[in-house]
């Protein structure tokens, strides 16, 4: 069943909806969501403009950006699990309205359906542009002991992972392919997990789709290697170079790049 779900999610003509809704589940990775409460301040005096550059570097100065970083993607989990609340709460209270008619019944499903993925869809995209907010603000984090500590990477892990899943609940993948990649080169082990390769592997498959559609064949070629490149290395990390699932995606993806040659 894995392996026949893996060829319809990499090889299907479209996505099914489960790729989209299962980016990055709560158990897939094992680096932080969230960084330490603690923030360490120190002084440090701007005495001329000339000194402003040391300002940008300074600890203080980064802290300030961290914090602020890490209040906003705090915020964005808090908008996005009070929408989903009241979705939640909505769809209680629809199901304990009777109706004398099915196509009543039907009818107020509809619409409650359609009211519950505007509301969700509004807190996704609020949530985005706070993450966004926090990305340009940990991007400006200049001190060089910030830049390297344990807290910088689990905010910016958490950050990362709450984009991306968004963005793949929004059916938009193509802004999540930068930061998967920069999700990838925060560290060797979040190069080690299978998740975001599993991802850019939906991610790329969709824009082989859509240069297909418009008849580039060049960025189609393109996007197809970019796909096995993350698609069996997705096999590799989650099954191993020595597992039937490995084994079936390698077949698969030889056949597939086979029937693109000339």
């Amino acid at each position: 069943m894995a392996e026949e779900n893996s060829r319809e999610d990499f090889f299907g003509q479209s996505l099914p909806d489960r790729v989209y809704d299962s980016a990055f589940p709560e158990d897939s990775s094992a680096i932080k969501a969230e960084a330490p409460d603690a923030w360490e301040e120190k002084e440090i005096l701007d005495i001329f403009p000339e000194l402003r550059v040391l300002d940008e570097i300074s600890q203080k100065k980064s802290l300030e950006r961290l914090g602020r970083a890490r209040e906003k993607y705090n915020a964005s989990v808090l908008l996005l699990g009070r929408a989903k609340s009241e979705a939640e709460e909505a769809r209680a209270a629809a199901e304990l309205q009777s109706f004398q008619w099915e196509w009543q019944k039907k009818e107020h499903e509809a619409r409650q359906k359609a009211e519950e993925n505007r509301l969700l869809g509004r807190a996704r995209q609020e949530a985005l542009h706070l993450l966004t907010s926090a990305m340009q603000e940990i991007d400006l984090v200049k001190n060089p002991a910030q830049k390297a500590s344990a807290a910088l990477l689990d905010l910016k892990s958490g950050v990362y992972r709450k984009y991306i899943q968004l963005q793949f609940a929004s059916r938009n993948l193509k802004p999540a392919i930068p930061v998967l990649e920069a999700y990838l080169s925060l560290s060797p082990e979040h190069a080690a997990e299978s998740e975001p390769h599993r991802l850019l592997a939906a991610a790329f498959r969709v824009q082989e789709i859509n240069a297909r559609r418009m008849r580039n064949r060049k960025e189609e070629l393109v996007y197809k290697q970019r796909k096995h490149t993350h698609l069996l290395k997705y096999a590799e990390l989650a099954y191993g170079t020595s597992s039937s699932q490995y084994a079936a995606l390698s077949a698969q993806a030889a056949r597939d790049l086979t029937e693109v040659l000339p």
